[in-house]
């Protein structure tokens, strides 16, 4: 069972980088839009 913790964490870290991504391209398209 020691891989289980492993694997918890790597989805929580993949979680954690896809919301930002998403986070930074609503804020990027958010700025694109008031630039027009």
């Amino acid at each position: 069972m020691e891989i289980f913790p492993f694997a918890l964490y790597y989805t929580l870290e993949s979680n954690t980088v896809f919301i930002h991504a998403v986070l930074h391209t609503k804020r990027e398209l958010r700025t694109g839009i008031e630039r027009i």
